[in-house]
């Protein structure tokens, strides 16, 4: 079951990567991390962002993303926010998503 929130309430998430690909001679991973909102009404993405891992943790083969986003531009519908790595180094592409509610 989706969670609700109320169109005041901000959206809080976070997804923690391991294993990321290291490249030997810099000693840094490079991925790509994207997240998304889509209104499942529509079909329709309504927020994307992209961030770099060299930004986040460039000398780890994990990372931690998290993010608080304001949803009080969103109309009152149903949509699902989806986080995705794409790893560079080690070719691997992973994607978790989850519903949410808002009124």
């Amino acid at each position: 079951m989706p969670v609700t929130y109320d169109r005041g309430q901000d959206l809080s998430f976070w997804m923690q990567i391991y294993n990321l690909g290291i490249d030997e001679a810099t000693k840094s991973n490079s991925a790509t991390v994207t997240y998304e909102i889509t209104d499942l009404n529509s079909g329709n993405v309504v927020l994307t962002k992209t961030l770099e891992s060299k930004d986040l943790q460039p000398h780890s083969d994990e990372l931690t993303v998290a993010k608080t986003l304001d949803i009080a531009g969103l109309v009152p519908g149903k949509y699902k926010v989806t986080v995705k790595v794409n790893d560079a180094i080690s070719k691997q592409e992973i994607a978790q998503s989850a519903p949410f509610v808002v009124q």
